[in-house]
């Protein structure tokens, strides 16, 4: 789903969106008629919103295969009439610097190696790591890292997603420290608990034990303590704040709600399928609360529109939408 982010999702409206899925799904079947042809191109020249909602639509689905001709029918029906974000005390510099974290930017060392990474896990797939040192990781939906024993450190680099990392139950000769270092910066820890994710364009780290130096690349280095998320740029790092309850969930397949927006909720959601999966405007800000299997994600969306005065729309079978509840 990585192509699909180079059309923003904030630039296309939602319901245009839906339209532009709807007659994919129709111009995709066998028996797509010319006159059918003919109603899409007036669609697509209406707007250049249509065309660039037309052109996500057409990324996404190079990712995926072609529906059935037999999933198509309900979408034909639906448009028929219609128109439509350094300093650095000396000792974690010679840390860092010789890690290499100074000469990265903000993604291009990164976007290749998460292919090769010793480390992964799939969309929706959440794995444990034990290390050689006593040391645990476990990766969350689709991540990629990689792992290294150096003599003066335990080397981890994240290349995409998230990872809980433990390391309180490290062999007793492994006194070094652990580095990890992200495309926005470098994490120095010891005995601790933490997780690190990357959100594509920022990073946030949540430490649940012990404390970890967080040095972001182009900017001075901060202790996160036990009990604090802060998120993270190349330059910058936000004020910390207390734990959310949520920020562990993930590692018992949970997905924790407590008064969470709708909206905030299917971002999180949609991590965990395959596929686009987006939330209307209009309903993204009623709210959720409870405890959700992220391994079957299409149960929580019945849920949800069991509970919610919503409805959940599949014109393709890898586009799913979320909108109001018609009266």
């Amino acid at each position: 789903m990585q192509a699909a982010t180079q059309v923003p999702e904030a630039e296309c409206d939602f319901a245009v969106l839906e339209q532009a899925a709807e007659w994919f799904a129709v111009l995709s079947a066998d028996d797509v008629s010319d006159q059918e042809r003919a109603q899409w191109q007036l669609w697509l020249a209406e707007s250049s919103q249509h065309a660039l909602a037309w052109q996500r639509v057409e990324i996404i689905s190079h990712h995926f295969q072609r529906i059935p001709s037999g999933q198509r029918h309900g979408a034909r029906q639906a448009l028929q009439g219609k128109g439509q974000t350094r300093r650095q005390t000396l000792k974690l510099m010679t840390l860092l610097c010789s890690a290499g974290v100074l000469a990265w930017s903000a993604s291009s060392a990164f976007s290749w190696k998460q292919w090769y990474a010793s480390y992964q896990t799939r969309v929706g797939e959440i794995k444990d790591f034990q290390l050689a040192d006593g040391s645990h990781l476990c990766l969350n939906t689709d991540t990629a890292m990689d792992v290294s024993n150096e003599p003066d450190r335990l080397h981890l680099v994240l290349y995409k997603g998230e990872v809980l990392v433990s390391s309180t139950d490290r062999n007793k000769d492994s006194s070094y420290p652990l580095v990890l270092d992200t495309a926005y910066g470098a994490l120095l820890a010891r005995d601790t608990q933490f997780s690190i994710y990357d959100r594509g364009s920022i990073g946030e780290l949540t430490v649940f034990k012990g404390s970890v130096q967080l040095a972001p690349v182009a900017s001075a280095s901060v202790t996160i303590k036990a009990g604090q998320q802060v998120r993270f740029t190349a330059d910058a790092i936000s004020a910390a704040q207390a734990i959310e309850q949520r920020r562990k969930a993930w590692v018992k397949g949970t997905l924790l709600a407590d008064n969470m927006r709708l909206g905030d909720f299917v971002d999180e959601l949609a991590r965990y399928r395959t596929g686009h999966l987006a939330c209307d405007p209009k309903v993204a800000d009623l709210r959720i609360v409870g405890a959700y299997p992220l391994k079957d994600t299409d149960r929580v969306l019945a849920a949800l529109e069991q509970s919610l005065p919503v409805s959940i729309r599949r014109p393709l079978p890898w586009w799913t939408s979320i909108s109001a509840r018609p009266a």
